[in-house]
């Protein structure tokens, strides 16, 4: 059994990766998470690293969420928060294996996630 949920938040604005991370934090009190303001650092770190959950925003300069969460492994459960819902093709995120989360996030939607992702990885 696995001690920690890691996930991995990635917004170009801090604030929001802070905002996040409070709401996962509120589900899973011991999780790692590791913040990101730059989605190319943040693949570079999914790559190498363990992950369970990716929380991403969907547009950022240099690398979108998806092409993110696409770049990341298929076992990682994926999270695209979006204020361009609409723009995001169903058949996109099934082939991610990926949700959408419309911004605002809502906190209880985050947390409903984070608790289903901990029961997975036997937390």
């Amino acid at each position: 059994m696995k001690n920690e949920l890691e996930v991995v938040i990635v917004d170009d604005e801090p604030t929001v990766v802070d905002i996040l991370s409070n709401f996962v934090l509120i589900a899973a009190p011991n999780a790692r998470i590791h913040g990101f303001s730059y989605p190319l650092a943040a693949r570079s770190y999914i790559l190498a690293n363990r992950v369970d959950l990716l929380i991403t925003d969907h547009v950022m300069p240099n690398l979108d969420g998806i092409l993110l969460a696409g770049a990341t492994p298929k076992h990682v459960r994926k999270v695209v928060v979006s204020g361009y819902v609409s723009k995001i093709s169903g058949e996109e995120l099934k082939d991610l294996n990926a949700v959408v989360i419309a911004k605002p996030a809502s906190m209880k939607v985050i947390v409903g996630i984070v608790s289903e992702e901990m029961g997975k990885v036997g937390i």
